[in-house]
């Protein structure tokens, strides 16, 4: 390997990113918290289906920037500038959002997102104008068509009456979510940082982990606040063995996307868990809880495809993994939503981890 593919393969992550990524997990936890806070039985299917769209827009927005900086990455006054107007936009909708009526809350929301949009599709024109590379022109021009796209289709549904509204924010779903998955051949043309990537995920999952501890340890009085504090600790555990000690960082020739669309479950999951910790004692939100952990875990074992080479799961592996959980989940609910058994269910699952990676050291075992 080349000295400068190993300087790229190294790319540090800057001070803007760091603050972009914390600033945004923590605003984008806290507001699928109102979000979440704000469903009642009335609202029926389309409340699950717009809060799904939603959430996975405002993650895709992330991943967008995130994607174009490991492209790009140079820190310039241009990208800190754009980095810095999105981390402006989040504050604003953070702090203009309350437990309105769903329909109020809705309609902010789809222009905070249209706002964000437009940002970024404003960003990858410019870009566009700015290199002088063909290749870069080439990935950097379908992007424009997909931002602008769904820029649009978001706009049409702030301004259109339900179910036309709901309709439009679908487009805008799949524009920006499913179309780069069709353009990846294109994107290999100048792979990404793969690296860099990773790192920057787990950063935004531990901002995610950091919004829970506050939300939940220190703004507010916790009941049972240990047991669940071992076992948000726990969870953090798990996701980091699986980012630090199995996961490959020096992948080349990754378009990426299916590392990120991995990763919308574990962010999911946290969501879930982050709204479901103030009232456990409630029997439906600890089966939401339980979704919850569910999502984590696939998310982090989906990601089984990045890891290194002697450091594949098994199929065995992972019947062993959700036999755990679902026997845990199944005791906890007889024996009246316990948590000291989910608790012991995740013991149970990090030392299945300890295992493999102690068979996996030492074959002979």
């Amino acid at each position: 390997m080349n000295n400068s593919l190993n300087k790229t393969l190294k790319k540090e992550i800057s001070i803007t990113e760091l603050l972009y990524d914390f600033i945004f997990s923590f605003a984008f936890c806290n507001i699928f918290n109102i979000i979440l806070g704000s469903y009642n039985s009335s609202l029926g299917f389309n409340f699950f289906l717009s809060f799904l769209f939603i959430f996975i827009i405002f993650v895709n927005t992330w991943n967008i920037e995130m994607i174009h900086i490991n492209r790009y990455g140079k820190n310039s006054l241009f990208n800190i500038v754009f980095m810095i107007i999105q981390i402006c936009i989040l504050i604003i909708t953070l702090n203009n959002i309350d437990t309105y009526h769903w329909t109020i809350l809705y309609r902010n929301l789809i222009l905070y997102l249209t706002i964000l949009s437009f940002i970024l599709s404003v960003q990858h024109t410019v870009q566009y104008f700015i290199v002088t590379d063909l290749i870069e022109k080439k990935i950097t021009e379908p992007f424009i068509y997909i931002l602008s796209g769904r820029t649009f289709s978001l706009f049409l549904g702030i301004i259109l009456p339900q179910p036309y509204s709901l309709l439009f924010i679908m487009i805008s779903f799949f524009t920006s979510w499913l179309l780069p998955s069709f353009i990846s051949r294109s994107l290999h043309a100048k792979t990404i940082i793969f690296s860099h990537v990773v790192k920057r995920c787990f950063i935004f999952t531990t901002g995610l982990f950091s919004s829970i501890i506050i939300n939940n340890f220190i703004t507010t009085e916790q009941k049972n606040w240990f047991i669940i504090f071992v076992i948000i600790a726990l969870l953090y555990l798990f996701y980091q063995i699986n980012i630090e000690r199995f996961i490959d960082f020096f992948l080349i020739n990754q378009s990426g996307n299916s590392y990120l669309y991995h990763n919308y479950f574990i962010i999911l999951g946290l969501c879930i868990i982050n709204f479901t910790l103030p009232k456990l004692t409630e029997n439906k939100l600890f089966l939401l809880f339980i979704m919850g952990v569910f999502f984590f875990l696939v998310g982090n074992l989906l990601q089984n495809q990045y890891n290194k080479k002697g450091c594949k799961y098994s199929k065995y592996f992972f019947v062993t993994i959700f036999l755990i959980f679902l026997l845990g989940s199944l005791l906890s609910m007889i024996l009246n939503y316990s948590l000291i058994v989910i608790l012991l269910t995740i013991i149970f699952i990090l030392l299945s981890y300890f295992i493999f990676n102690i068979k996996r050291t030492n074959p002979k075992l």
